[in-house]
């Protein structure tokens, strides 16, 4: 899997406990500010504004658990960090110093408004929601859930284990899941997507679409741009895609029903292909299989050397616009 990671430099610390009258603090930031939110358990809701100012409202039962820093950098913007309480030495009747972690026992809630800054956020389990945050922004949670709504700008998610959830979102989007299923819609920018395991689905997606899965469902539906894919044992399915489309699988299926019209380019080890055309294409086929069988309409012919079927052609229609080509070791390929 890839890592994305964000680097902040050149930070002077200042440590400032919550106090009761502290719940609530606003901040006044400009271009060159940051915000990082670290925790073991928490929810967390970011919403952006027109305002000038950022301000964050931490809930009363949550104070005991968090410790807010900021801090001045070089470049003369401001840091804030929100935290865990850090572990605290306690000096015991021998003498000796000991280490005693904060424990958190219950997820911390945390609220951001106002002005977007760039952000980092690093959560152990609990809920990130964002929405209409117009600055980029990392978000890496082990087990739990993300939520991005109208968000614009570069969008970087890393779930071990949950779900993803990202709708209406302008700008690049990277997300790098071992275990979640995620759901994207309405996305306008370039998407690259790693999954070891877990359901993906992508409807009304504009740009240019990465997508690396090891286990399971892969849907398309719905979209411009260009699809490009590896498989290993996940399945695609693909519909109403306007673009080019181009991929291999080791072992999942490939399901296709192509645009008016078609540019497909796939390879397959074992798993089976089917691509389903629009009434009259006339698109030009390509296809050939090692030790599978190539099926076509039954106007088109089939040739066979060996155990290697192959097609050379064109389908019947109007149009005569798009080409399929498709390569397979020894799964089935289907054309309709």
């Amino acid at each position: 899997m890839k890592q994305h990671i964000i680097f902040f430099t050149g930070v002077l610390f200042v440590f400032f406990g919550l106090r009761a009258s502290a719940l609530q603090q606003e901040f006044n930031v400009n271009e060159g500010a940051h915000l990082l939110i670290s925790s073991e358990e928490a929810t967390i809701t970011l919403t952006g504004g027109t305002q000038s100012s950022l301000k964050v409202i931490i809930d009363p039962a949550s104070e005991a658990y968090l410790d807010v820093v900021t801090s001045s950098e070089s470049g003369g913007g401001e840091f804030i960090q929100i935290r865990d309480k850090i572990s605290r030495p306690k000096i015991h009747s021998n003498g000796k110093l000991t280490e005693s972690k904060f424990d958190v026992k219950n997820h911390v809630k945390i609220e951001i408004s106002g002005h977007s800054i760039p952000s980092e956020i690093h959560l152990r389990e609990g809920q990130v929601t964002v929405q209409k945050w117009q600055k980029e922004f990392y978000v890496h949670v082990q087990k739990g859930k993300i939520l991005s709504r109208e968000n614009a700008n570069l969008l970087v998610v890393h779930m071990q284990k949950g779900e993803v959830t990202v709708t209406d979102h302008q700008g690049k989007l990277i997300i790098d899941n071992f275990q979640a299923n995620t759901s994207l819609k309405e996305i306008k920018g370039d998407v690259e997507l790693q999954s070891f395991m877990g359901d993906l689905t992508m409807e009304k997606l504009n740009g240019s679409i990465s997508v690396n899965a090891n286990h399971g469902s892969i849907k398309v539906l719905r979209g411009t741009g260009s699809l490009q894919f590896e498989l290993q044992k996940a399945t695609l399915t693909s519909t109403q895609f306007e673009g080019r489309v181009e991929g291999q699988s080791q072992e999942g299926s490939i399901n296709i029903q192509a645009g008016k019209e078609p540019d497909i380019i796939v390879k397959s080890q074992a798993g089976k292909i089917n691509i389903s055309t629009m009434l009259n294409s006339g698109a030009l086929l390509n296809l050939s299989s090692s030790e599978g069988d190539v099926i076509v309409p039954s106007y088109l012919k089939v040739s066979r050397d060996g155990s290697v079927r192959s097609l050379r052609g064109r389908l019947k229609g109007e149009l005569q616009k798009g080409s399929i080509f498709v390569r397979s070791s020894e799964g089935n390929i289907v054309v309709k």
